[in-house]
Order: structure tokens, then C-alpha cells, then sequence
């Protein structure tokens, strides 16, 4: 039997040590989906606490509040789970934590039937096990027997609160009982859950994440995933919820403490949200406005003053909207937005914008163009990992490296489709690190050099991306690529379909074909 305590942002630890020393593991609040809002967003306080349990390699499992009311909510809930859960190293079990929300059952899945409450919690839990994660669920003895259809959580781990001597639950084995929430533990200010644990916990804690970090694909389709949310349709308030629920750990380094408002300008909230949401809030200048974003970046070392420095996919871009067009431009920085593209063949970078036209929407500039104030630029672990070094054989043929000679000669080139994006990788799996040039953008120029299946049965292109060289899934290329020498109808069609665009690069994309 093991001593576990769960914390969140309602607990205040003020030393990890003593913790450390008085409990056998911890399980911290990954997040939650509002129930009122229906936003899904980590506990303002698990960054700062998973760090602190890494550093100190505390036993750690995490738990997640779900208020999905639809397959499909429950779905995008174990996504962000399975997303977070692959940065850390757990002991144990994923738990999702079921329980009413509001006395008055006024939160959004307080209502649920016994019948669609377990379901949603199942998909959740499907989607855990088939990730390869061992799961189970948190509730009360009678939540269980009353709110839950108990039989048919399948493959389920339970852990029961019950605030009693015993433990009175005895529908199946539970393997864990959370017996008070009036504990007191050294360190920690104020009452704690505490729980007995029966399972054989992996104390081997890594003092670094063994898993993949966020990426800066992660954060581009973090942004681009709110793309059309705008004040009209009333979901850009989620983006000012998150950045409100994360902004007392924000305030810690250097964030002003200010709370935005609906009625205020959010672009900088939405370039930090996105860094907030994707679980790297730590690489970028959290702030809600943009010369502190500057401030920040500096103090950081994050900064790159020239207008004509070509960004990567991730970075941020700072506009002047009095840019005079002479010289560096450095005046008072007015708005700001995440690149998710960059188009070098054509000169030109893709960016996605909080309160564009008080909507999230996307802006094509040119390289070193007028306006660019500067650009924010975090780093990444990948940054060091991927595009500055050659790499093993993938699938014992090819080695893949920033530069590099196809074995084989090109037999398809074409353009992607407008408005599509598609990942290359090191090597043919999609497990594989992200090249240095992902993502490619809708309208750039690919050749084809080769087509292999990988062990898992999965077909990967071999492609030349402005003579760099990665695999892409071939089902994506099958379905974007624009190959030449097709009939003047085909090629009409695809305009007339908009697959080039409306911009002045379509007439360069047709000369092409």
C-alpha cells in the first residue's frame, strides 16, 4: 500500500522536498473542459507542478475533469490527454475524474444520463488504452452506483472516493481509495486528498521527459485548429478564457497581472493561448499585449529585431501598422500573429492572427515586407534534433539529412493544393521527427523520387522539398499533389475549384503546371 495525494490549483506547495518525502506518488490535475465554456485547458498550476515532480523525480500520474456532452467532444478530450500524457513519464494509471460539478447542476454535463455519461467516459478510455496508456476512473462510491453505468466501464481501473474508515464500494477490485480531503502533508499549505494506492508503482522517473516535447507543428495546429473563431460567433472567448484561467502561473515570470476582457483587443492573447493550450507556455512571452510580448522576448533571448530574418513555422510575428518601409523598423509594435507557413519559392510567409478583422484568420506577406516590427522566436527541443545532422537509414534505404541525393530520380512533380499542409519526416513512420522544412504549404513545388511501405504497412512518398528530402504520407500526396501535363479541363477544374488560391502567386503556380 502506497500514500498518494492529487493536487491542482487549489493546493499551495510551497516545498517539494517535503513532499517528496512524505508521499509515495502524486497525481496532478492535467486539465479539465469548462462547464460552462466547453473549453478544453490544462490546471493553471500543472506546468509549474509536473516540472517540479521531474526535477525532483516524484512518482507521477495525472488525472483529467472531462464535461463532454458528445462522442465527439469526448473524442477531441482524449486527444488532448494522449497529446499531454506523451511529455511526461507516468508510474501509473490515467484517470479521468467523474463527478457533478455544480450542486445546482447547472455545468454544461451535470445533466447526462447514466447511459451517455459512461459511453463518453468509454471513448475516452478506448482511445487511452489503444495509445497504450493504462487508465481507469475516478469517482465516488455513490457516483459510481448512481451516475455511472458501473458494469459497463470496460478494462477500467477505479479509484474510489469515499471519506470514511473503510471503504464501502464492492462492485469490482478498485485500485485505488482516496479516504480523506483533510490531509495535511509537509510542505504543502492547507488540507489534502490523500489516497491509498495497491498498484506497483514505477518510481524509474527520468530527470528529462523520455517522450517527444511539444513540437512547432503542435503549435501551428494549435492556432490554426481556432481558425474562422471570431467575435461574430462569440467562440473567440474560449481563446481569452485560456489565457485568463493560466494567467496567475504566467504572472510568475514577468506576465503582467491583468485580466483581459471580451471587450478588448486579443490578438496577443490568442498568439499566448495557443503556446498555453499546446503545453509549451514556458518557450514563449505569455502577454496580452504586444510591446510586452517584445519586452519579454528580449528578456528571454527570444528576439530577432531584423524585418528580413525568414521565420520558422511556430514563431511569432510583431507588425507596426506606421512602418515608414525605411530601414529596420522599430516602432510601437500594434499587432501580432503565429506563422504556420513558409513559402520560400514564392518569398512569402503565411501567418495566422488573433482578432484579424476581430476574427482568427490567416495573412500571406512577403519576406522582409513593410509593417514587420520583428519576429518572437522560441526554441524548441526539435530545433537541435532536427534538419543540423544526418540520420539513420530509414527503412535501409535511404539516409535523410537538411541536405541530401534521392537514390532515385524524380518521376512526379507537382504543387500542393492551396490552403493544404502536409508534414515531412526523417524517416518513413509517423512517429518519426518532423524535417526542418515542416510543414510544406499548399502551392509549393514537390518531386516524387520514390514510393516504400513501411513495417506497419503504411505508404510513404520520397520527396525533394527545394533540394531537402523527406518522407510524406502518400495518401496525402495522392490527394494534393497537382502533377503537370494534365488536360486544360482538369487544370480549369482545379481553379475553378480554388486550389490555387485567389492570390497573385496562382499565375506563377499555372506556369508551372
Amino acid at each position: 500500500m502506497k500514500k498518494v495525494i492529487d493536487l491542482s490549483k487549489f493546493n499551495q506547495v510551497m516545498d517539494w522536498s517535503k513532499v517528496k518525502a512524505a508521499v509515495d506518488a502524486v497525481v496532478l490535475r492535467l486539465g479539465y473542459r469548462g462547464a460552462h465554456t466547453g473549453t478544453i485547458t490544462y490546471d493553471p498550476k500543472y506546468q509549474e507542478y509536473v516540472s517540479a515532480c521531474r526535477k525532483l523525480r516524484i512518482p507521477t500520474m495525472i488525472y483529467f475533469f472531462p464535461c463532454s456532452v458528445t462522442k465527439a467532444e469526448a473524442e477531441a478530450e482524449a486527444k488532448f490527454i494522449i497529446s499531454a500524457a506523451g511529455k511526461i513519464d507516468l508510474c501509473g494509471p490515467i484517470w479521468l475524474d467523474s463527478e457533478v460539478v455544480y450542486q445546482d447542476r447547472s455545468g454544461r454535463s451535470d445533466n447526462l444520463s447514466k447511459k451517455d455519461r459512461t459511453a463518453y467516459l468509454n471513448v475516452i478510455l478506448s482511445a487511452l488504452r489503444a495509445a497504450g496508456y493504462d487508465c481507469g476512473v475516478y469517482a465516488s462510491t455513490s457516483w459510481f452506483k448512481n451516475n455511472l453505468n458501473d458494469s459497463d466501464l470496460t478494462d477500467c481501473r477505479r479509484w474510489i472516493a469515499e471519506w470514511a474508515d473503510r471503504c464501502s464500494y464492492a462492485t469490482f477490485e478498485y485500485s485505488m481509495w482516496q479516504y480523506t480531503s483533510k490531509g495535511a502533508i509537509p510542505g504543502i499549505n492547507g488540507n489534502v486528498d490523500l489516497s491509498e494506492c495497491y498498484l506497483n508503482l514505477d518510481k524509474t522517473i527520468s530527470t528529462q521527459a523520455s517522450r517527444p516535447a511539444v513540437t512547432r507543428q503542435d503549435i501551428v495546429d494549435q492556432i490554426c485548429s481556432w481558425e474562422g473563431w471570431s467575435e461574430a460567433n462569440g467562440k473567440f472567448r474560449k481563446i481569452i478564457d485560456i489565457y485568463n484561467y493560466y494567467l496567475p502561473a504566467a504572472v510568475k515570470s514577468g506576465t503582467m497581472s491583468y485580466k483581459v476582457r471580451y471587450t478588448d483587443e486579443w490578438c496577443a492573447t490568442a498568439a499566448s493561448a495557443a503556446y498555453i493550450q499546446a503545453g509549451a507556455p514556458e518557450l514563449f512571452p505569455i502577454e496580452c499585449g504586444c510591446p510586452r510580448n517584445i519586452r519579454l522576448a528580449q528578456k528571454m533571448g527570444i528576439w530577432q529585431e531584423a524585418d528580413n530574418y525568414v521565420p520558422q513555422p511556430a514563431d511569432a510575428v510583431i507588425y507596426d501598422w506606421q512602418d515608414s518601409g525605411s530601414g529596420d523598423n522599430k516602432g510601437t509594435p500594434d499587432h501580432i500573429g503565429i506563422v504556420i507557413g513558409v513559402n520560400r519559392p514564392a518569398g512569402t510567409i503565411i501567418v495566422m492572427e488573433g482578432n484579424k478583422d476581430e476574427t482568427v484568420g490567416r495573412r500571406v506577406l512577403k519576406i522582409d515586407s513593410r509593417y514587420i516590427r520583428g519576429f518572437i522566436c522560441p526554441k524548441f527541443v526539435s530545433d537541435t534534433n532536427v534538419g543540423n545532422r544526418a540520420v539513420a537509414k530509414a527503412a535501409g534505404v535511404y539516409e535523410v539529412s537538411k541536405t541530401g541525393t534521392p537514390s532515385k530520380k524524380a518521376f512526379k512533380t507537382g504543387l500542393l493544393k492551396y490552403g493544404k499542409r502536409v508534414t515531412a519526416r526523417l524517416q518513413p513512420a509517423s512517429g518519426a521527427d518532423p524535417c526542418s522544412f515542416s510543414p510544406i504549404d499548399g502551392l509549393t513545388q514537390i518531386s516524387v523520387c520514390d514510393t516504400i511501405t513501411d513495417k506497419e504497412g503504411i505508404k510513404w512518398d520520397y520527396c525533394c522539398v527545394s533540394g531537402k528530402y523527406g518522407f510524406i504520407l502518400h495518401d496525402s500526396m495522392e490527394s494534393y499533389l497537382r502533377t503537370g501535363g494534365q488536360p486544360i479541363d482538369t487544370v480549369v477544374k482545379w481553379v475553378w475549384d480554388g486550389d490555387f488560391g485567389n492570390d497573385p502567386v496562382r499565375s506563377d503556380s499555372l506556369k508551372k503546371l
